[in-house]
Parts: structure tokens; sequence; C-alpha cells
């Protein structure tokens, strides 16, 4: 599976995670209006690019939470029936203080609105694993059981309330991870990273894959965090893709 990096701080010029592999940068610097909050008119130029380098199946880093959105505009390509299975420290399902504009922290909640309530909706499930509970019980937004929180893919599956039968897209943001993995740029949950590869590597070895993305990369100008983030990277390339 190829591997694409979203380079829209810089951040890929401190870290080398990716050399291992066939990768292409994509160099998202000059585009303005990306940072947490998605202008309309960089998200047609992002949507244009992902729709010509026909970036499905793929393995794609994000750069930093702050473009966790991104996800929602690769769901957006998909054409069949799916479920997106998601690793997270918090729920991303809060209302955009912007109207309708797409943020770092709504793309479930738009997801929700503009997708999976429909219907016709091909994304069947969305399942949260790792969020903190404080943010998931300040949730305002009314969702049905189509939205599973867990701990663990195993708890998901727990019940019947998912089944094996359907491919997966899956969105990995390492602020899940527990700060003595590694920092990030938001605040972290608990969880070791042999426990998240291993998870996974339960998913992986039940469904059919879309597509995999990373986000959760810390701010430029500290080298020993990218070099933490990198070496957590290369990790996740190497325990997911064997």
């Amino acid at each position: 599976m190829p591997v694409f990096i979203h380079d829209f701080t810089g951040i890929a010029d401190f870290e080398d995670y990716y050399k291992d592999s066939d990768f292409r940068i994509l160099d998202e610097r000059d585009i303005e209006g990306t940072r947490g909050y998605l202008d309309p008119e960089a998200g047609s130029k992002l949507m244009e690019q992902i729709r010509n380098e026909s970036l499905l199946p793929a393995f794609h880093f994000l750069d930093s939470g702050n473009y966790h959105y991104m996800t929602r505009l690769y769901a957006s390509l998909i054409n069949v029936s799916y479920d997106l299975i998601v690793y997270d420290n918090h729920t991303d399902m809060q209302e955009s203080a912007f109207g309708d504009i797409l943020s770092c922290g709504s793309w479930i909640a738009d997801l929700f609105r503009y997708d999976l309530s429909l219907p016709a909706s091909l994304l069947r499930n969305v399942v949260l694993i790792g969020a903190k509970k404080e943010y998931i019980d300040n949730l305002n937004g009314n969702y049905d059981k189509r939205v599973i929180f867990a701990d663990s893919y195993k708890e998901a599956s727990k019940g019947g309330c998912i089944a094996d039968d359907l491919p997966v897209y899956l969105s990995i943001d390492k602020d899940v991870l527990s700060e003595s993995e590694f920092i990030c740029d938001w605040d972290q949950g608990q969880m070791k990273l042999d426990g998240l590869i291993a998870d996974i590597r339960n998913i992986l070895d039940k469904r059919d894959i879309i597509g995999i993305d990373v986000c959760g990369e810390p701010e430029v100008g500290d080298p020993e965090a990218a070099h933490k983030s990198s070496e957590v990277n290369r990790k996740i390339i190497k325990g997911l893709l064997k």
C-alpha cells in the first residue's frame, strides 16, 4: 500500500519514517485556510488534489490533529458500503464554531449530518475507540446506535454491534496514545502503542481495508518531539503493513 504524506506545516522535513516506504510527499504549506478550520476555497483545492492523485486505497499521514478533517474528504470518495473506525482521544463530534465550516473537531459530526443519517448512506457505522468519557458525556448531538463508543475493537464487536462483512476505513489520531509514548499538540489518552497496533491488527485480520490515515504530529520546532513522533509512525507502518 503506498504512503502519502500530507505536509501542511513542514513537519515532514524533521521526520524520516516514510523514507523506508513507497512514499510521496504532498506539499500543502502554501494552501491558506487549512489550520484547524477548512476554508471552502482551500477545501476545493484539497478535494481536487486527492481526486486527481487517486489516493485510495493508500496509507495517508495527515500532519497534526489540526488536519484530521482530511478524513472527511477521503470518506466522500468512498463508493462502497463501509464502516469508519476512528482511534481518537476526542470525539471530533463538536459543532463547528463557524457554522458549516469543516473543522478538526467537527468532521465526524459533519459526516453524521450529511452522510450517516441519510437512508442511502454508504457509511454503516462509525466506531470511535479511545475517546475520553468526559468528551463523550459532553456531546450535544443526537447520535443513534450507528455511532459506537468503545475502548477497543474487541469491545465494539461484542454483542453483534458491528459485523465483519463490510470493508473499513481506518483513521488514527495519535493523541489517543499515552504521553509516555510521545507528545503531540493536543491532550492525550492512555493507550499504549503496542496495544493500539495489536487492536488494529485484529481489524486487519478480519476486514478488508479501504484506506488508513494517521494524524497527530507535534508542532514544528521541537526536534525531540519530531523524532519520537517519527519513530511512532515507523512502528505503525511496520505493524500495520506487515
